[in-house]
């Protein structure tokens, strides 16, 4: 299944956290990482010029989570559970050299 986000909605597929490469222990806590997978086109402001949706698939993004402040829809989509959410709720995105942005 192909989705294609509205607006200024992204799909992103959470990254459990891992507390060591040397024992795999998974912290108890909801992902706050993840992989955008789908990006929508933007939203219009008030004069109706179409604002684009910075963000970019591909893009490793670290966003909230519902236990701070936000609750996003889950759903799942070929086995694998994926989160919809707008490109603003994101904090940060990490560079591939491991710095954030």
């Amino acid at each position: 299944m192909t989705l294609r986000p509205l607006r200024d909605r992204i799909v992103v597929r959470p990254i459990e956290r891992v507390k060591s490469d040397v024992l795999h222990v998974v912290m108890d806590e909801l992902p706050n990482t993840g992989e955008v997978l789908a990006v929508g086109p933007g939203e219009f402001d008030k004069k109706g010029r179409l604002i684009p949706n910075p963000m970019e698939i591909g893009q490793r993004i670290r966003f909230g989570t519902a236990e701070e402040y936000l609750s996003y829809p889950r759903m799942e989509v070929d086995g694998e559970e994926l989160i919809v959410m707008s490109w603003k709720d994101v904090c940060f995105i990490e560079d591939s050299n491991g710095k954030n942005h």
